[in-house]
């Protein structure tokens, strides 16, 4: 993910530009607010969702932590299996993807929510961290491992990280 100022200033640009261009809006910066503000809350909701469900899956409240750098925002926590990977990895996008939903039944444009609604989805897929976990999640169900040949947990990268 960007950083808060990089999404600013490409809501504000790039919605302020397409607003002007489309009419769509009186105000350009209206649409890149309304951008920045659902891009921001669904960008939380989703890591916020990776660590909910990572607390769940693991029964421990204390478990996984947020991190972030300049440009990015992930979660770490103890490795998981099988299930668990599944529930942690999906519940972010899904989260995500629901969270812009709700901006579209509140009444923004769909021009503007149906595409950051579609990057969250899109995280489902084995090229971002997300949408690996959840196949590795996935493989880890279908083939079985004898309890003494399971590695031992340790702190590692969960989805929605870099």
């Amino acid at each position: 993910m960007l950083p808060a100022a990089a999404v600013a200033v490409l809501f504000f640009g790039a919605g302020a530009a397409a607003a002007l261009a489309t009419g769509f809006y009186g105000e350009p910066l209206s649409a890149a607010g309304t951008g920045f503000a659902t891009c921001l809350c669904s960008l939380v909701v989703h890591e916020a969702a990776h660590l909910i469900v990572l607390r769940l899956v693991l029964r421990d409240q204390t478990a996984g932590e947020a991190n972030h750098s300049l440009a990015y925002v992930w979660i770490t926590g103890p490795q998981m299996r099988g299930a668990q990977n599944v529930a942690t990895a999906a519940a972010g996008p899904l989260s995500g993807a629901a969270c812009c939903i709700v901006f579209l039944l509140a009444g923004a444009p769909g021009w503007i929510i149906l595409p950051l609604a579609a990057v969250h989805a899109a995280n489902l897929l084995p090229v971002f961290p997300d949408g690996r976990m959840l196949l590795v999640g996935i493989g880890q169900m279908l083939v079985s491992v004898p309890p003494g040949r399971r590695s031992k947990s340790r702190l590692g990268s969960l989805p929605g990280g870099e």
